[in-house]
């Protein structure tokens, strides 16, 4: 556990970061929608919503560090639908969870609280049915990343998934760095090194993320805020590496919700979890057209 000072600057930070420039209207405020069985769940560390089932509001998560390589299936309101071990992977640090464009889920191992892993991983497998416990998860395919020479390591817990590439954003204290991480079609025994893309000093400690399917409205959050960015075009074809990206519209929720780090989005909605496994819904975070 960091020590009391640690965390209340990583959230003064937070907070500072996130509220400037602050944007009108702001998101709406969380609606609290019901808990996660934390007898199994008991520090939720991402969520993603299911591509298997769109006319239903389904998502997977994960446990932070120390659990065994698995993910759960579960409602709206936090009901668990299904317990799916993830084969070949192995959870040092799972911290997210993501989607690509053809439905296969990401999971993260990018957690580094230390700042001392010389590797990270992705894990990427084709997402199972929610709701047919026979099943699995027949194939894992396993990336492997460091950071540029000279560059890191950092703590992670925030990543979205747009084209080839994983953007992965760092969990600092003062700024948010991002890096660009290829994702090849087939995975090779080998390890990738990832790409600086941007930096911003207007929103830190991003605790998960979450892209719109047209790549067009990324999602940021902190343990005491929301944002959401409207890009002006989708992620991957941002022009100069990305710097722009953070010049985007904003529009921010400060949200006290305790130790917040899942986020993805339902539609026009925002789904939030928390360590303590907690569900919240943020309504309508889209812009108005």
């Amino acid at each position: 556990m960091r020590p009391l000072f640690y965390a209340l600057l990583i959230l003064s930070a937070s907070f500072l970061a996130a509220a400037e420039p602050q944007p009108k209207p702001p998101l709406n405020a969380p609606e609290y929608r019901g808990e996660m069985p934390t007898q199994l769940i008991n520090e939720s560390s991402g969520i993603i919503r299911s591509r298997r089932h769109p006319e239903k509001s389904i998502f997977w998560t994960h446990n932070d560090s120390g659990d065994s390589a698995r993910i759960f299936a579960v409602s709206g309101e936090g009901e668990l639908l299904r317990e799916v071990k993830v084969p070949n992977a192995k959870n040092y640090d799972w911290e997210e969870i993501s989607i690509d464009d053809k439905g296969r889920i990401v999971v993260c191992d990018i957690g580094d609280n230390f700042k001392k892993r010389d590797t990270i991983n992705l894990y990427r497998f084709s997402e199972p049915d929610a709701l047919n416990e026979n099943e699995p998860i027949r194939e894992t395919q396993a990336f492997h990343y460091r950071y540029p020479k000279g560059d890191g390591p950092y703590d992670a817990e925030a990543l979205v998934i747009a084209g080839d590439n994983a953007y992965l954003f760092t969990k600092d204290v003062t700024k948010t760095r991002v890096y660009r991480l290829p994702l090849p079609v087939i995975a090779k025994d080998e390890v990738i090194e990832a790409e600086f893309f941007c930096e911003t000093n207007t929103f830190s400690v991003a605790t998960a993320a979450s892209l719109t399917e047209d790549h067009m409205h990324l999602a940021l959050i902190s343990y005491l805020s929301i944002m959401v960015l409207d890009l002006p075009e989708p992620l991957e074809k941002m022009p100069d590496g990305g710097k722009k990206m953070f010049d985007a519209p904003r529009r921010v929720r400060i949200a006290l919700l305790g130790q917040t780090e899942g986020v993805t989005w339902d539609k026009n909605d925002l789904v939030l979890t928390t360590e303590g496994g907690a569900v919240y819904r943020v309504k309508d975070a889209l812009p108005k057209p």
